[in-house]
């Protein structure tokens, strides 16, 4: 592959075979008198050498089109996507006697390198101080401060499982953790969210977030408030004019918790009550504990998805810096000049204006009194504009750096300056993709310290490298050509907005545009809303449907044990910058997940009871539990459907579509009865705009909704 360019067809020859045997049968008709038809004869070697030429043209002709259409793609610089890094979470640790110790950006670990694999390297994204403290547990332990689980596996350390903190309405829950020793500077705990809080839309917050910390011998319910506590998952709220409010939870990001200068060492077993599978040496174990307080000050229960909860730790990727400039050669004067990087694809920052401002190129003029001059920066561009200018343009895909063609004396109007004759170009400094989809490795496997740290004694990787893809396949790269000629990175239609969002991200798994609409006669007169006339703005479940504004909604890749996957804060504000200089100066756009609406089944079976007697199946609650199980994967958002690819924003279901998939082999049993309906929708309002279904056989979506797996009846009769 020409350094991320699609290759043409090669031109080879294939086989003759069927051109012989045309032409031989044409023989009898047009030569009667050849009766001679094997191989040794001159009459067939010529056949034979017509064939061969004929093919070959043939083959070309029918290649053509092809071709053409893949050098059309190069020339206009449509390249396939490169392969994207991996990323994980790299804690580390030092000696306990040590003061703590900066982990500088930019520091790399590794997996080991054997003989059949090359070793994946990480490098972090951000500087971070380790304190010679270390996090040892995690505890969950409900209002009257009983424990009610060890949470150590799935928030701190491997194979961090994730966890769904749930609350009801009044309800307060604490995350407690306990530290080895204690700490007098301010500890760093890295929290990552799968399902954030709800925002409340008026008002207080729907949650409210508390740091606390163990003070002598007092129960958790009774310990003070932490000397500082910084929220950085929190999200900003304007309520109006002169008022804000901070919405605990909402995003990805670190808290910051400085503990009282009285902070005491607790053991759990002392708390009140008792847990079931929780560890006697942890409960048994003095631990210096922070507490991080959770409660529903909403009406309504709520779930808040954590991925993991760490400390001492920074998110590292798969993209490595180069160690030293690299030269990339000499201007020649000549217009147009362009040099290639050595390691290539560059690695595209998410979520920042300028994704690609890790690439410092420098040019060193010639001094005129002899020896070289100072190294000039030259900046970056998408165009480079009429005149002189120190910009190039960038190729990340295939690593090339372009320059431009003004010339004072002889190109006034050209675009961009061309670096003069006998100057040095160099890119002192750029990030590349160093592992794609290899880069997804296993959690405990980044274990090897590439960078020497001193006090560094050891590293890891407690979660598993995610989000590492591979190049794009070049039928892909065919396939979205069009699309991209048609919009040209301008969003204008419905498909160029969905279009631009999967370039924004790979995250996005599905995504769905609303364009603006008018309420129609039927939905004026259902529970959209009271007043609602025909042919208003269409307003419901907090989505202005109004002109000018433009509603995308995205569900982010998950795997199949997320049952309703939710954007992140992050992933909504990488979108809305990819969006924001591309849309309409007019257009109000707002990115928001989907409108989940659960689909209830309820089946009835009958199993044959000779399938139980001669144990083809162990009982007729076994069938029972495996229609569930299908049932339930039929209807995953992501990877659901009879071909497990899953649902679409706003697609109806059919009962006739859910039976193919979940009957029992005939030999087992057949489904007696069977229907679906919609459940509680599961946002605001929790009332749907149409009831336009016909009772048990179908459900119809509105275009905001996403179907996902409801409460299921399943019986043997």
């Amino acid at each position: 592959m020409a350094r991320g360019f699609l290759d043409p067809p090669n031109l080879d020859d294939r086989t003759w075979r069927e051109i012989v045997e045309q032409a031989r049968a044409l023989i009898p008709r047009y030569t009667p008198e050849w009766t001679d038809h094997n191989p040794s004869d001159l009459g067939m070697t010529l056949i034979e050498l017509f064939a061969w030429l004929a093919e070959g043209m043939i083959y070309r002709l029918n290649r053509v089109p092809e071709k053409n259409y893949i050098a059309f793609l190069n020339l206009l610089g449509i390249t396939r996507d490169p392969a994207a890094p991996a990323t994980t979470m790299l804690s580390y640790k030092i000696a306990g006697n040590l003061p703590p110790v900066v982990v500088p950006r930019g520091s790399q670990a590794a997996t080991i390198q054997t003989e059949q694999t090359e070793a994946i390297v990480f490098e972090t994204d951000a500087d971070l101080r380790v304190l010679p403290t270390n996090l040892e547990a995690v505890l969950l332990f409900g209002q009257g401060g009983a424990v009610e689980r060890d949470l150590t596996a799935a928030l701190a350390k491997a194979p961090l499982g994730g966890f769904t903190l749930e609350l009801k309405p009044s309800e307060t829950r604490t995350i407690a953790l306990g530290f080895d020793q204690a700490s007098a500077e301010a500890l760093a705990l890295a929290v990552r969210l799968l399902r954030p809080a709800p925002a409340a839309a008026r008002g207080d917050p729907a949650i409210g977030l508390e740091a606390r910390f163990s003070h002598g011998a007092e129960p958790p319910a009774s310990w003070p408030a932490a000397a500082s506590f910084e929220d950085g998952t929190a999200t900003a709220r304007r309520e109006d004019a002169a008022t804000w409010h901070s919405d605990p939870l909402r995003r990805t990001g670190v808290m910051r918790v400085t503990a009282g200068s009285d902070w005491a060492a607790q053991s759990a077993k002392s708390w009140p009550g008792t847990a079931s599978g929780v560890e006697e040496a942890i409960l048994a174990r003095p631990l210096f504990w922070i507490g991080l307080r959770v409660t529903n000050r909403g009406s309504g229960a709520i779930a808040i998805g954590l991925e993991h909860l760490l400390f001492n730790s920074v998110q590292a990727t798969g993209a490595l810096t180069i160690r030293e400039p690299e030269l990339l050669g000499a201007g020649d004067g000549n217009p147009f000049q362009s040099f290639e990087l050595r390691q290539r694809p560059l690695y595209r920052r998410p979520g920042v204006v300028n994704p690609y401002d890790h690439l410092v190129v420098q040019v060193r003029r010639p001094d005129p009194g002899g020896g070289p001059g100072p190294w000039e920066d030259w900046t970056l561009a998408e165009d480079l504009p009429a005149g002189a200018g120190a910009l190039y343009r960038l190729d990340p895909v295939s690593g090339t750096i372009y320059f431009g063609n003004y010339d004072p004396a002889q190109a006034r109007d050209g675009h961009g300056s061309i670096p003069p004759a006998g100057s040095e170009v160099r890119a002192a400094s750029y990030r590349y993709i160093g592992s794609g989809a290899t880069g997804n490795v296993a959690a405990g496997t980044v274990t090897v310290p590439r960078s020497t740290i001193a006090g560094v004694v050891a590293v890891g990787n407690p979660g598993a490298a995610t989000g590492g893809t591979a190049e794009e396949p070049p039928e892909e790269t065919r396939r979205r050509a069009p699309a991209l000629l048609r919009n040209r990175y301008r969003a204008v239609t419905a498909e160029d907005y969905e279009y631009l969002v999967r370039e924004a991200s790979r995250q996005v798994a599905l995504v769905g545009c609303l364009p603006p609409r008018l309420f129609t006669r039927d939905e004026a007169l259902t529970l959209s809303r009271p007043d609602a006339k025909e042919g208003e703005p269409w307003t419901f479940a907090g989505l202005n449907r109004s002109p000018g504004n433009v509603f995308l909604i995205i569900v982010p890749q998950a795997p199949a044990d997320i049952e309703r996957p939710e954007p992140t804060e992050e992933l909504i504000a990488e979108v809305m910058d990819h969006l924001e200089r591309r849309r309409t100066l007019t257009t109000r756009l707002r990115v928001v997940g989907p409108g989940y609406l659960p689909i209830n089944v309820n089946a009835q079976l009958h199993v044959w009871q000779r399938a139980i007697d001669t144990r083809m199946v162990g009982s007729a609650r076994q069938v029972e539990e495996e229609v569930r199980a299908r049932i339930t994967r039929f209807l995953h958002p992501l990877h659901g459907g009879a071909q497990g690819s899953g649902w679409q924003v706003g697609q109806d279901i059919l009962i006739s579509d859910l039976f193919d998939f979940i009957r029992p082999d005939t030999g087992v049993g057949f489904i007696s009865s069977l229907t679906v309906q919609a459940g509680t929708p599961l946002y605001q309002p929790n009332r749907r705009p149409f009831t336009n279904s016909r009772a048990g056989v179908w459900v119809q979506l509105a275009d905001y909704e996403l179907l996902c797996s409801g409460d299921h009846v399943v019986q043997s009769v």
